[in-house]
């Protein structure tokens, strides 16, 4: 039995996020990456509220699943994700930005100052 994704494009973005940490020796990359190639029931499902309440203005949040829209941000902040109902992207895009896993590797290859929700 097959463990992992079977979406293309997950399998490509796991794919991308192993070479970013193997180039820039991330170790936020690799995790990432060992998310990615997980089963896919044991991804993160993040509301907003949770997102809110664990982060500071104007941080990067990273999401190794799919934010749902229940609650608000009241803060600014940037989010990564690798999916997100139209609600949420709505109500972050309001205060701060979403951003795709692949824009966030380009943007911040080092990992620094990214925070993980699960």
């Amino acid at each position: 039995m097959k463990y992992g994704p079977e979406n293309p494009e997950t399998i490509k973005l796991a794919a991308q996020a192993e070479k970013t940490a193997r180039q820039n020796k991330s170790g936020l990359w690799k995790r990432v990456a060992q998310a990615l190639n997980a089963r896919r029931r044991s991804r993160a499902e993040v509301n907003l509220y949770k997102l809110d309440n664990v982060t500071k203005e104007g941080e990067t949040a990273l999401v190794l699943g799919k934010v749902l829209g229940v609650g608000s941000i009241s803060h600014s902040l940037t989010v990564a994700a690798l999916d997100a109902s139209k609600k949420a992207v709505e109500a972050i895009n309001q205060k701060g930005k979403y951003i795709s896993l692949s824009q966030l590797m380009k943007d911040n290859p080092s990992g620094k100052g990214v925070r993980i929700v699960k």
